[in-house]
């Protein structure tokens, strides 16, 4: 690589970019690049590697922490924005880890609709014992605190998030 600056320039701008649909601004592919930041392939191609050698998580790190650098602190936006872009690579732990942070704008939506890791061990114990039922033939009872059946799919939406995210739910 050449110049990282410009790479850098380059993965926030395509991080920022907005197309208008009639839901509102949604964020722009890649190539939607103008012509002189470079070619979109290698940007988003530069974009991803940089997620999976965790530069991301290091970089919203900086910028959230209490001892700041000012410089950082002033590029949080566009922080925030490629850690969104980002959140695809990096996975669960990304979600989680800008939660604590209380980085809220690094997040691809409400942090309500996005997966809560805290909550697929008791899924998985819970799902577990409804399999054990079922395959037993006994009558399967819900948890105190769930209604049923019913109640199930609210859950899941606790634990897995919703899916498809709509893509206007995600912060400017």
């Amino acid at each position: 690589m050449r110049d990282p600056r410009a790479r850098l320039d380059a993965i926030f701008r395509g991080a920022t970019l907005k197309w208008q649909s009639d839901k509102g601004a949604i964020r722009a592919p890649w190539r939607a690049l103008p012509e002189g930041m470079g070619k979109p392939d290698t940007v988003s191609r530069t974009h991803r590697r940089w997620a999976h050698a965790k530069l991301w998580l290091r970089l919203l790190a900086a910028a959230f922490g209490p001892n700041a650098d000012p410089a950082l602190h002033d590029l949080r936006h566009w922080i925030c924005c490629a850690y969104r872009r980002a959140i695809g690579v990096m996975g669960l732990k990304a979600v989680t880890f800008a939660r604590k942070l209380g980085a809220h704008s690094a997040l691809t939506a409400p942090p309500h609709w996005l997966p809560d890791e805290r909550l697929h061990a008791p899924w998985q114990r819970l799902m577990q014992g409804v399999a054990r039922a079922l395959a037993a033939g006994l009558p399967w009872r819900p948890p105190p605190g769930l209604a049923g059946e019913a109640d199930l799919p609210l859950l899941w939406d606790r634990v897995t998030g919703r899916r498809p995210l709509p893509r206007w739910a995600e912060p400017a």
